[in-house]
């Protein structure tokens, strides 16, 4: 919790300690290793940042976003493009209605250069961006390939 405190105020080295203290616990808290992530990508380290991915991927491998956003870090290689492409799809088969999905499946479709992804991948992204609050949620993501976090909007008060 301190890390994502840190995170929202811009406290980026603090944020990324508070991982670390996280993450070596004696009980961990594994989804820091998102957050570093995030952390790596400011700092212009994807390696990095597909090990913090991978490490969380391997003790939770249902954890979306980091399945996401590792398959985001991999299309930027034009050699393993392929590769994300295909994850890309599967992902995009687990959760049709994921704008954050069809971003990445696209993303990979341009890397790999596939004409026919491409088309489908955009079509998929137009068409759930027509959803309320998709935008948001895809720029929360967008947010996190670029090393920055945007914190999820908070709910206002009914009172």
């Amino acid at each position: 919790l301190l890390g994502m405190a840190r995170l929202e105020q811009g406290e980026w080295e603090d944020a990324m300690e508070a991982f670390d203290r996280a993450i070596d616990a004696e009980a961990p808290y594994l989804a820091a290793r998102y957050f570093k992530a995030i952390g790596q990508l400011d700092a212009d380290d994807p390696a990095a940042a597909e090990r913090s991915l991978d490490s969380l991927i391997d003790a939770q491998p249902g954890h979306w976003e980091a399945r996401l956003l590792k398959t985001w870090v991999i299309s930027r290689d034009a050699d393993r493009a392929g590769d994300a492409l295909a994850t890309a799809e599967r992902l995009m088969d687990e959760a049709p209605a994921d704008p954050r999905a069809a971003f990445v499946w696209h993303a990979a479709a341009k890397v790999a250069e596939s004409d026919t992804a491409r088309k489908r991948s955009r079509q998929a992204l137009e068409q759930l961006l027509e959803e309320a609050g998709a935008d948001r949620r895809l720029d929360e993501f967008k947010s996190a390939t670029e090393g920055r976090f945007m914190p999820p909007k908070r709910i206002e008060s009914f009172d």
